[in-house]
């Protein structure tokens, strides 16, 4: 099983390659050291591991405890943002944790031990997490009972998500304009939002959200603006300041 486990090893070397370049620019950013951490944590058992070191599976058992521990600091105990922080490295905690590729590291009381307990401590984390799964399904169930209690209703002339109600109806309740006099509309206002297509962006449209007498749309660039709908004079406007080259 050498030929597995030094596999595995460049594996690690390169997932631990692919943290650190991350990892370091995230950490620059003002974002969290652990990802920086974790990959060179991750070279090192990479290391260990094409050595054939036994050491590899104290290495590995202690860099999974640590990131358990900052997991459910930063997300708390949720089955999902657990399971994105911690499903690959369980996963490839199982595989160290075969017979086979444990008995292809060198027999010394301290693999069997470090074996044991990263064996012990997977087997609670899938209870955990099995745990949180259930408790958050639940939990889901009772908010969308609540959510089914009753329509959504939005006073009239408003219409305050993409099709109208969350429910997707797209329908006005307006009926000042009928298919009887449509054809008689004249243009009252028109707005500019001042970018205009460069050949490489899609072209702009939106569907304007009312809401408390105020129309919201995002341009093609990610800036918000908000319009008088009696006017179409700009109220505030967020600029973006998206790369438009």
């Amino acid at each position: 099983m050498t030929w597995l486990n030094r596999l595995l090893a460049f594996a690690l070397l390169l997932l631990g390659l692919g943290l650190v370049w991350l990892g370091g620019q995230l950490l620059l950013a003002g974002g969290s050291p652990y990802y920086l951490a974790c990959g060179l944590a991750l070279i090192a058992i990479a290391w260990l591991l094409w050595r054939q070191s036994p050491k590899a599976l104290v290495a590995y058992g202690a860099l999974w405890a640590v990131s358990l521990a900052w997991s459910v600091w930063e997300s708390g105990i949720s089955f999902w943002p657990l399971f994105g922080r911690m499903g690959l490295l369980t996963g490839i905690g199982i595989w160290l944790l075969l017979p086979w590729v444990r008995r292809s590291l060198a027999t010394k009381p301290v693999t069997r031990l470090s074996a044991g307990l990263l064996a012990t401590a997977v087997l609670a984390l899938a209870g955990g997490l099995s745990w949180t799964f259930w408790n958050d399904r639940i939990a889901g169930g009772d908010d969308l009972s609540a959510l089914a209690a009753g329509p959504e209703t939005a006073r009239d002339g408003e219409w305050h998500h993409y099709g109208n109600l969350q429910e997707g109806t797209r329908y006005s309740p307006l009926d000042q304009i009928t298919h009887a006099n449509v054809g008689a509309l004249e243009e009252v206002w028109r707005f500019s939002t001042g970018a205009e297509p460069n050949g490489e962006a899609a072209p702009f449209q939106a569907t304007p959200l009312m809401i408390d007498g105020m129309l919201y749309f995002c341009t093609g660039y990610n800036d918000v603006i908000a319009l008088d709908p009696e006017s179409g004079k700009q109220l505030w406007r967020f600029t973006a300041n998206a790369d438009t080259t």
